[in-house]
């Protein structure tokens, strides 16, 4: 009768397959990701079959232009999908080797919390408008942690004077200062993954730099990103992987394609639309409970400029420097400080936002959106077309196809919602456009479309620009001249 030696621990050791000690569990690992919009008939995709893995240390980026299913996949992950879209059942999300889909609410919250930070794309939206910059970013800080330390939370994005940032409300901060608190509140959560959507919309060119430096300092600090975008750039500063998404389906990525040139600039007309003549704006400062004034902040000083007929004036400066205020100040939304705003002819002027979706109402179709606009008493009834049909020749304008009138915001990607806002813009007859950042949001294609499209509108309706970016090459395209604003 044989004995056989008992197994010691070195025995178990040696007999495990290798791969299974130095293989590392991927922070995040998907399968089969899939997402149906629920219709009357058969459930439509809208994301089919997306595979990724990202391991600690290996941050990944997401590719691909306006519509292609980017952050629909990262509202999928996160599991805050809207109402009429559901994941597959065949779908698979892990976090640290732990399924996440299907899983308890109060689970998704402590996942959402401590596992993973996400950076939406709009900020605005994402910021409560009612409470103060200070009280959000307490909500995702420790209990009583110190004012010097909120204070270095938002300094670590570069942002301008902390205090009086701390004391404001998303409102009274610029788009790019709202982008750079996002990411500070998403920072100071201290997860190990944190997804970024579009991180550096809406910033200029020296704030970009800062704020990717300090991602890639973060990274080499073992801080891991799943980085969503349409500049390649910036994807391909802080990953070494990317993945291409098309129409919601994964993709080769294809970096040769050029887009032509824009045309010439057609030269402006002699004749003066619009002259500022030293004009200031000061903002007030309240702190306490009470919001009592306890000075000024100087937005705007000094500022001096004439625009003609057919003309393009470019007003360039980083995140902050008071572009935006002085678009509200042109249209009365606003009132200055000090200086003057004359109108040398009687001309309509609007304003296009920014933000195309804020300044849509979700309730309203595109078609309600354009009739509002004709029914404003500021605008001259038209005898000669009904209302239905002055809509389509403003589509065809814009270059958008008929069927989108019964459309409604949300079901418009965003190329196309700025295509409306100009729309709704010419349907007031204006011959003064204030562009606020009309490509921001938008990839290489779109926004070549869209300035495309606003070249051509002022050729044929004669039309001057106020154009507000922080893009030079965005200026230099459609600019006849350049006014430069800084901090």
């Amino acid at each position: 009768m044989s004995c056989k030696k008992p197994l010691t621990r070195e025995d178990v050791t040696h007999n495990m397959p290798s791969s299974a000690s130095t293989t590392p569990t991927p922070l995040l690992s998907v399968k089969n990701l899939t997402v149906f919009a629920r219709t009357q008939t058969v459930p439509k995709p809208l994301l089919q079959d997306l595979h990724f893995d990202i391991y600690p240390g290996e941050s990944l980026g997401l590719i691909g232009e306006s519509g292609a299913g980017k952050s629909l996949t990262v509202l999928s992950l996160l599991q805050l999908l809207p109402p009429g879209l559901s994941l597959s059942p065949h779908t698979q999300i892990f976090v640290n080797g732990k399924s996440i889909y299907p899983s308890t609410f109060a689970r998704l919250r402590h996942i959402r919390r401590h596992d993973l930070a996400m950076v939406f794309q709009d900020p605005s939206v994402s910021l409560n408008p009612v409470l103060t910059i200070d009280t959000q970013l307490q909500e995702v800080l420790p209990p009583k942690t110190s004012l010097a330390q909120r204070c270095a939370c938002l300094e670590q994005v570069a942002l301008p004077d902390p205090k009086r940032v701390l004391n404001a409300y998303p409102f009274e901060l610029s788009g790019g200062m709202q982008q750079r608190v996002l990411i500070a509140m998403a920072l100071a959560k201290k997860t190990r993954l944190l997804i970024l959507d579009e991180p550096t919309t809406g910033l200029d060119v020296i704030t970009q730099a800062s704020l990717l430096e300090l991602l890639q300092q973060l990274q080499a600090q073992g801080l891991t990103f799943l980085v969503i975008s349409h500049d390649t750039k910036v994807v391909k500063a802080l990953t070494r992987q990317q993945i291409g998404l098309a129409n919601g389906k994964q993709v080769t990525l294809d970096t040769s394609k050029t887009l032509p040139a824009l045309p010439l600039l057609s030269p402006s007309l002699p004749k003066p639309v619009l002259r500022v003549n030293n004009l200031d704006f000061q903002l007030p400062i309240k702190r306490g409970f009470f919001r009592r004034t306890v000075g000024e902040h100087r937005i705007l000083e000094n500022i001096n400029f004439t625009l003609h007929e057919r003309e393009t004036l470019a007003i360039v400066g980083e995140s902050g420097a008071g572009k935006t205020s002085l678009a509200k100040l042109l249209v009365g939304l606003q009132q200055p400080s000090a200086g003057e705003i004359h109108y040398l002819q009687p001309l309509q002027r609007q304003i296009i936002f920014q933000n195309a979706f804020a300044s849509l109402n979700p309730r309203l179709s595109v078609q309600e959106t354009l009739v509002e606009a004709f029914q404003s008493p500021l605008v001259s009834p038209d005898t000669t077309l009904n209302n239905q049909q002055r809509c389509l020749a403003l589509l065809e304008q814009v270059h958008l196809p008929n069927h989108f009138l019964s459309r409604y915001p949300h079901e418009l990607s965003g190329g196309q919602r700025k295509r409306l806002t100009i729309a709704r813009a010419l349907a007031t007859k204006s011959r003064l456009l204030i562009c606020d950042e009309p490509t921001s949001n938008l990839d290489e294609r779109h926004e070549h479309q869209i300035l495309q499209l606003l070249l051509d509108l002022q050729q044929d309706l004669d039309l001057s620009y106020l154009l507000i970016t922080h893009d030079l090459a965005v200026a230099k395209a459609l600019s006849h001249q350049v006014f430069m604003r800084w901090v």
